[in-house]
């Protein structure tokens, strides 16, 4: 499910940044849910959300393994999809290398 809600904040970044002219900048958890109200269930905490202008960070933690599943853009553009449990690599639910 942590992947699921992951690619629903991803495309609701990618909204709120075609809303702000491009720029991820000053998006967070909280604006996230204005643009996606599926992301409004989560249990606080749940989304971690660091973004600037040209690149983002999103992480959902998946209640109760604390798996984590993280969305990252670069500046260049390019995109990464990694999980760990506890901050620890890991392969639940991920292929070899940690990706998803």
């Amino acid at each position: 499910m942590a992947k699921t809600v992951a690619r629903s904040a991803q495309t609701a970044i990618e909204t709120y940044a075609t809303d702000h002219d491009g720029s991820y900048a000053g998006a967070d958890a909280g604006a996230l849910k204005t643009v996606e109200a599926t992301l409004n269930d989560l249990p606080p905490g749940a989304l971690a959300v660091v973004s600037d202008p040209n690149s983002y960070s999103l992480t959902v933690t998946s209640n109760p393994s604390g798996r984590t599943f993280t969305v990252a853009r670069a500046a260049d553009g390019s995109a990464s999809h990694t999980c760990a449990l506890n901050g620890a690599p890991d392969r639940g639910g991920c292929r070899a290398g940690n990706v998803w």
